[in-house]
């Protein structure tokens, strides 16, 4: 079963290559291990899974082995298709694969001159990184190495120090961001628990010092700001002109972050407006629609192109209370077919339900109840249709 669920994450061209892989010389067995595979690969027809998992009968009668050995071969298939995933993962990431050469050439003490010019490629990747903790993390051990060299080289005292400036200023950078990050989520914790977003205490050890817009403008990176502006987003009383800075500041700035703390930073903005917006303040249903449609045009909402069904439901009823119909009926047929994971026919069918109860459209209530009759996999969406129809 562990072996069938990792062999269907694997594409067409993905298994041809893992074929390749086993018969690697560095395996022994390589030959046997890769008919065993066919074996498996008999179930997934012309490179696609097959409707039902296959049973360990099949499996078994189709390997020609007899059960000692078929588990063994599966533990052995098992291990090498997680070996074969990390190498995949290591040939794609030029980074990592610098990050270990250097390490080795550090180990085994190879020339300055090899180490330095592999350490000036890896610099190179850092800068071009998406702005991110991650890459603050490695800007500082990159700072780091290079102000341990400059001294154990006996260089002068001003290229160590200069080395061990820029340390200190992508240390204080990371902490000043992930500080940031800690206070944007407890507040956006206590929001959804409905608790006062409380400036922070005095007597806290991470205490950051008070900034106005045009010294934290100055002071601060793109990210750093974005976490910020989200700040004084939750905590200030005008909160519809931090709303407008930070949505204009992410569509200015948020391609060049790194993926997940652009769609945490989304979220944020997301949820806030959620709020407002439940709380009957049309502008934050405005803003809320505006938001969604702007995930959509950048791709952060989709995964791998698709949709959750959750979220396809927020984007609907959002634009339908603003009054956005003829855009709900476009997006409804752009992403029809587009639904993440395995979507039951009559989810669609509900937001259609939805689309056509603003219209005031008798269909709605024949829609809702076909809903509540034939959809029992998710029970929120018969729940959701039994409120509409009271309505």
């Amino acid at each position: 079963r562990k072996v069938f669920g990792l062999l269907m994450l694997l594409d067409k061209e993905e298994q041809d290559l893992f074929h390749a892989y086993l018969g690697s010389a560095l395996f022994e067995q390589g030959e046997v291990m890769q008919r065993f595979l066919a074996c498996w690969q008999s179930h997934f027809g012309a490179g696609e899974p097959s409707s039902t998992d296959p049973t360990v009968e099949q499996l078994l009668a189709g390997s020609g082995l007899v059960p000692a050995r078929f588990d063994k071969y599966c533990s052995a298939l098992h291990k090498r298709l997680l070996d074969f995933f990390a190498w995949r993962a290591y040939m794609q990431d030029e980074l990592t694969r610098l990050q270990l050469g250097l390490s080795i050439l550090e180990a085994r003490q190879a020339s300055r001159k090899e180490i330095e010019a592999m350490r000036s490629k890896m610099g190179g990747l850092v800068q071009e990184m998406p702005q991110s903790s991650q890459k603050l993390r490695l800007e500082m051990d990159f700072h780091w190495k290079e102000a341990e060299d400059r001294v154990h080289a006996r260089e002068t005292q001003n290229v160590w120090k200069e080395n061990f400036h820029h340390l200190q200023v992508a240390t204080e950078r990371y902490f000043v961001l992930q500080k940031l990050r800690l206070e944007c989520a407890a507040a956006n914790i206590r929001l959804i628990f409905n608790q006062p977003i409380e400036p922070q205490e005095p007597e806290h050890l991470l205490v950051l010092p008070e900034m106005g817009w045009d010294e934290a403008a100055s002071r601060l990176d793109a990210l750093a700001l974005s976490y910020w502006i989200t700040l004084q987003l939750y905590r200030s009383e005008d909160a519809n002109e931090q709303f407008l800075r930070l949505f204009a500041h992410l569509q200015a700035q948020a391609a060049g972050f790194e993926e997940q703390e652009r769609r945490e930073l989304y979220n944020y903005l997301l949820n806030y407006c959620l709020r407002r917006s439940n709380q009957g303040e049309l502008q934050f249903q405005r803003h809320s629609a505006a938001i969604y449609r702007e995930l959509l045009d950048n791709g952060v909402v989709l995964r791998q192109g698709k949709l959750a069904p959750q979220v396809m439901k927020n984007i609907v009823v959002i634009h339908c209370v603003v009054g956005e119909l003829e855009w709900v009926e476009a997006f409804l047929e752009k992403f029809k077919d587009r639904l993440d994971g395995e979507p039951d026919p009559n989810m669609i069918k509900y937001n259609h339900a939805v689309l056509a109860f603003y219209r005031k459209e008798r269909k709605a209530i024949d829609l809702f109840k076909e809903v509540i009759s034939q959809l029992k996999g998710d029970i929120f969406y018969e729940l959701d249709s039994r409120t509409y129809l009271l309505k």
